[in-house]
């Protein structure tokens, strides 16, 4: 079973692809690529932790005890508490405006890959938000590279990789023209 961080399902819910979440961080990258804001993708997970549609596994924070092994959250805690959610760093957390002091405290929360894949199925709209970034950061790539890169990233068919090629209003050249790097 393939398991993935929080962070890179907080990314998929976001951009359809688990690495994008980083570069944002990071600095690197503009938000407006993502179909979804961070908090909704945060909120969006918690509802589906609680509706038993994903389960979560972590290292539960005890009182003078290290923890050594992960076990389920259990989604009862998020019924409890409604504002409870796991953040990107793969912490439980409380959603503002809720502040309290003593909340149950997990640590290094992954999830199930393929329950992430199923509560956001990848949208045309995140692939063609892919591919005109691919465009914007190498105008000079090719067709076939930049398919199977777009196919690679997203976990999408061939087929809807080439016409979310076809799609862009970035591809400016038309067969055997040359690539420019001018825009």
């Amino acid at each position: 079973m393939t398991r993935m961080t929080a962070r890179e399902a907080l990314s998929y819910g976001m951009f359809g692809n688990t690495a994008m979440l980083q570069n944002i961080l990071d600095g690197n990258m503009n938000r407006g690529l993502a179909s979804r804001s961070l908090e909704e993708a945060t909120r969006q997970l918690r509802d589906a932790i609680a509706r038993r549609s994903v389960t979560a596994e972590g290292y539960p924070e005890k009182v003078g005890q290290p923890s050594i092994s992960t076990e389920t959250l259990p989604w009862t805690l998020f019924e409890k508490f409604k504002d409870l959610a796991v953040d990107h760093t793969g912490e439980t957390v409380f959603l503002p405006p809720a502040a309290p002091q003593h909340i149950p405290r997990w640590t290094n929360v992954t999830f199930d890959a393929k329950e992430i894949l199923a509560l956001w199925p990848t949208t045309n709209r995140q692939i063609d938000a892919w591919m005109n970034a691919d465009f914007a950061n190498n105008p000079l790539k090719k067709r076939k590279d930049r398919i199977s890169d777009c196919v690679f990233a997203n976990g999408c068919t061939v087929a809807t990789a080439i016409a979310a090629f076809n799609r862009s209003p970035a591809k400016k050249r038309g067969r055997g023209q040359r690539a420019t790097n001018a825009p």
